[in-house]
C-alpha cells in the first residue's frame, strides 16, 4: 500500500520563490493515530518516524485457524507415534519368538534325524541278516537240500530289505535338507501360517516402516505450520502496529490528523515539502540553509501555488 504521493508545486515567500515536491502521507492500515513524532514546520530527514498506528481489533481468526491445525497435527503425530512404538515392541518380542521357534524347529529336527538313523541302522541289519540267509539257501539249493521256492522266498526279503534301506536313506537325506533350512530360518517342508512368528515378524516389519512414514510426514506437517503460525503472528504484529517514517527529507507542511484519531486505511495524515530548489528575489539575496522553514518563520508569506 502506497502511503506517501508526491507531486510538484511552488510558493511564493515574502523574499524567494520555493520549488519543490509535497508528498501525501497516508495511513497504510486502519488504526488509531497513537502517537505523532514531528511537528508542522518541523524539519525532518529520510527514515525518521513519523506516526504510529496501532489496531488492536485486526483479526486473529487465521492465527487461531493455524493454531487448530497444529494442535490436531500434534495429536495425531502422538498418536502415530505410540502406534509405532507398539509395533517395535511387538517386533522385538515377534523377534524372539521366532528365535525360539527356530530352536524348536531344529531340534524337532535333529530328533528325526536321530530316529531316522536308529531306523536306517535296523534296516541295514535287516538286509545284511536277509543276505547272508540268500547266501546260505543259495549253498544248499546247489546241493540240492532246498528247493528252489525256498531261495526264491530269501531273495525276495532280501529285495524288500534293500528297497527299505533305499527308502530310509532317501528320507535321511531330507530330513538332513531340512535341518539345514531350519538352521538358517528357511522352511521347505511346510507353509508357515499367520501364526507363525516369522510371518508375524514380517508383517510387523511392513506396519513399522508405515507408522515411520507417517510419523515424518505429521513431524514436516507440524514444522511447516508452526513456521506458517510465526509468520503469521509477525504480519499481524505489523498490521497491529504499524510506524510510518518519511519517505525523503524535508519540513513537515501540513498535519491534518491528531493523536487519538481512528484513521482508515489510505486517509490523509498530512505532507511533507522538499524545498531543495530556491531562487532568491531581488529584494533578498539571502539564501536560508532551510527555504521551506522560512516560509513558516515569515509572519505573512504568499503560498500561492504557481504553474
Amino acid at each position: 500500500m502506497r502511503f506517501a504521493q508526491a507531486r510538484s508545486s511552488a510558493v511564493i515567500s515574502v523574499d524567494a520563490v520555493i520549488n519543490g515536491n509535497i508528498t501525501d502521507l497516508k495511513t497504510p492500515e486502519e488504526g488509531q493515530l497513537a502517537r505523532l513524532e514531528v511537528k508542522t514546520g518541523e524539519q525532518i530527514s529520510q527514515g525518521n518516524p513519523l506516526f504510529t498506528v496501532t489496531n488492536d481489533r485486526n483479526s486473529q481468526l487465521p492465527l487461531q485457524e493455524i493454531t487448530s491445525r497444529i494442535n490436531q497435527y500434534r495429536s495425531d503425530l502422538n498418536r502415530a507415534q505410540g502406534r509405532l512404538d507398539r509395533q517395535i515392541a511387538l517386533q522385538d518380542n515377534l523377534a524372539v519368538d521366532d528365535d525360539r521357534q527356530q530352536d524348536l524347529e531344529v531340534a524337532a529336527f535333529d530328533q528325526q534325524v536321530d530316529q531316522m538313523d536308529a531306523d536306517l541302522r535296523g534296516a541295514e541289519a535287516r538286509q545284511k541278516m536277509a543276505q547272508l540267509n540268500v547266501d546260505r539257501i543259495s549253498q544248499l539249493h546247489r546241493e540240492g537240500a532246498i528247493p528252489t521256492a525256498s531261495l526264491d522266498n530269501a531273495r525276495v526279503e532280501l529285495e524288500q530289505r534293500q528297497s527299505e534301506v533305499q527308502s530310509l536313506n532317501s528320507k535321511r537325506k531330507t530330513l538332513n535338507v531340512n535341518r539345514e533350512a531350519a538352521n538358517q530360518g528357511l522352511s521347505l517342508s511346510k507353509t508357515r501360517s499367520n501364526y507363525d512368528p516369522r510371518i508375524r515378524l514380517q508383517e510387523a516389519q511392513t506396519q513399522i516402516a508405515d507408522a515411520r512414514s507417517e510419523v515424518v510426514t505429521l513431524q514436516q506437517r507440524l514444522t511447516s505450520a508452526e513456521a506458517e503460525l510465526a509468520t503469521a503472528k509477525k504480519d499481524l504484529q505489523k498490521k497491529q502496529t504499524v510506524i510510518v517514517k518519511a519517505p525523503s527529507s524535508g519540513v513537515v507542511w501540513k498535519l491534518s490528523a491528531q493523536e487519538g484519531k481512528y484513521l482508515q486505511r489510505g486517509e490523509s495524515i498530512g505532507q511533507i515539502a522538499d524545498c531543495n530548489q530556491r531562487w532568491s528575489m531581488p529584494w533578498s539575496m539571502k539564501t536560508p540553509s532551510n527555504p521551506c522553514k522560512l516560509v513558516y518563520l515569515r509572519k505573512s508569506p504568499s503560498m500561492v501555488p504557481m504553474t
